[in-house]
């Protein structure tokens, strides 16, 4: 579809619903707010089902009511984590609504284990450094535990194929991305890429705009850089099956 090619009364149409599915630390945020910035699309910002978010007092059923039912826009959706799936109002809510879903993982396991193993500590005050950020922020070294990394790769494995049983029990089509294809290796996210718009566009049935953010991504540098013990974790994940993703 072409950028704006509009029928008469499109916007009074009841919008295309859509939910990313997203596992953590693989590019959710970056992809809900990307989104949101085609002036056709709707996608809620932040954590929506998260239980301490600002519709913690509206229910589940309600939330995605009005979240995937803005008027105004061609496609209105949230973004979910992969363990928000258990949520049985939720679940209840897929069997008895047909939406598009995109599913967003990431390929490598042990830049994903690191990724949220830097937001914990971060979250905790330890590290100062932001989730996500619009500057640019300088690396802080650091050590990190190795077996502490193994054990965050066999929950993401476990969680990911959960999910993707949960898909097939629900039968969803869901259009599989990962961060990998959002981020292109980047250091700064200024939009993202010209084909993987398309395809996004298409998808939720809307005329191609630049899917823009302007984010930095955090410790983009070779983990070497900043991570002070890297070789002793590298000798460590060599010896089990996550030795691959070095």
């Amino acid at each position: 579809m072409g950028m704006f090619q509009m029928k008469e009364n499109d916007l009074t149409r009841d919008p295309t619903k859509f939910m990313i599915i997203a596992g953590v630390r693989s590019g959710g945020t970056l992809l809900a707010h990307s989104l949101d910035s085609h002036p056709l699309i709707y996608c809620a910002r932040g954590e929506p089902l998260h239980a301490n978010s600002e519709w913690r007092s509206v229910g589940i059923t309600r939330r995605l009511d009005i979240l995937t039912n803005l008027t105004g826009y061609l496609a209105s959706g949230l973004k979910i984590q992969n363990d928000q799936l258990t949520y049985g109002a939720l679940q209840e809510y897929l069997i008895t609504h047909k939406m598009k879903y995109i599913r967003l993982t990431r390929e490598n396991l042990v830049h994903q284990a690191i990724s949220c193993e830097i937001n914990k500590l971060s979250r905790s005050g330890v590290l100062k450094v932001p989730q996500h950020s619009f500057t640019k922020v300088e690396p802080l070294k650091f050590e990190l535990s190795a077996e502490r990394i193994i054990e965050v790769c066999q929950t993401l494995e476990v969680s990911d194929i959960l999910v993707s049983l949960k898909i097939k029990e629900f039968n969803l089509e869901p259009l599989e991305i990962t961060y990998e294809q959002l981020t292109h290796g980047a250091v700064m996210i200024q939009e993202i890429p010209y084909e993987l718009t398309g395809t996004l566009c298409n998808y939720l049935g809307v005329g191609r705009a630049p899917l823009r953010n302007f984010l930095y991504r955090i410790n983009a540098l070779p983990y070497s850089e900043f991570i002070s013990n890297w070789h002793e974790i590298i000798e460590k994940l060599n010896i089990t099956e996550y030795g691959v993703y070095l």
